[in-house]
């Protein structure tokens, strides 16, 4: 039951437009047609809860049944945070201002949250970097994150016209840019390439 109103919220959920951009894209580069990349996508979903961002990154176009059962999709993600946090917790994994504020002590870099109504403590934050990222506070896969060039608008005196564009855009979260180590830069200088750690704690506090 629980997996059957997973999949209701993601159909209704779902941005369609976006789906068939990917799908597009998609058969551009691997030459299948658009109806076959659609039903595959559609069986990676039912067999392996991967949505169509997840077949689109992780590339299931091209990956077998063995290596498509390997990877930690969205869905089976989504069901480990389910499983193992207490269900009036979850909130602080869905929304990245309240994850920031909750564990500030290990996110390791600068940020600010909210921006709405905050014009002043944001524009002095501005002040101190010359670029950022931009995240709005729900959005999940990269989706509509916005890396700035702040010294460019800080020169031309622009600042609030930059607070306007962000409250704009839906934008409630700003962190300073990651640098990463050269090796780790060499795989992908696009953005910073994580490795995640999955921290499972007992009843004994083990």
């Amino acid at each position: 039951m629980a997996r059957l109103k997973y999949i209701w919220k993601r159909l209704f959920d779902m941005n369609y437009g976006e789906m068939f951009k990917r799908i597009n894209a998609i058969s551009a580069k691997s030459k299948m047609s658009r109806m076959a990349i659609f039903f595959d996508m559609v069986s990676c979903a039912k067999k392996y809860g991967a949505g169509y961002m997840d077949y689109d990154v992780l590339e299931f176009w091209n990956k077998t049944p063995e290596e498509r059962a390997t990877y930690l999709t969205r869905e089976i993600n989504t069901n480990y945070v389910r499983q193992l946090n207490e269900k009036e917790d979850w909130h602080y994994l869905d929304n990245k201002s309240e994850f920031n504020a909750r564990y500030a002590k290990y996110v390791n870099r600068d940020w600010i949250a909210p921006l709405k109504g905050n014009e002043g403590s944001v524009i002095e934050w501005l002040q101190s970097h010359d670029e950022m990222i931009a995240k709005p506070e729900s959005l999940c896969s990269g989706q509509g994150i916005l890396k700035i060039n702040v010294k460019e608008y800080r020169e031309k005196g622009q600042e609030k016209e930059l607070y306007q564009y962000l409250l704009d855009n839906n934008i409630n979260l700003l962190e300073e840019v990651v640098g990463q180590a050269k090796e780790m830069n060499d795989i992908y200088p696009g953005c910073v390439n994580t490795i995640r750690v999955v921290t499972v704690i007992d009843h004994q506090g083990e």
